[in-house]
């Protein structure tokens, strides 16, 4: 394969072309960072408002509760 060579003006192009989607992938990188966190937080509350409407309608039912495991990742959630 014959060797290529690239100017100097054609250099610096590509490396502000590949600079600016550098930048651009870490933002949407950080983004999405966000969004997981702000998910996790949801899930989070979401699991705790569950736990104390369980508790709640076993107390109006007259049931003791009952001890509710906490799911984890590897445990997929149930379906209410």
């Amino acid at each position: 394969m014959a060797e290529q060579t690239i100017t100097p003006e054609q250099a610096q192009g590509l490396i502000t072309q590949l600079s600016g989607e550098n930048k651009t992938l870490r933002k949407m990188i950080q983004e999405l960072g966000e969004k997981v966190a702000n998910t996790e937080i949801a899930n989070t509350q979401l699991n705790v408002q569950i736990k104390e409407l369980r508790e709640a309608f076993q107390q109006v039912n007259g049931a003791t509760p009952a001890p509710q495991q906490e799911p984890t990742e590897e445990q997929p959630q149930e379906e209410e």
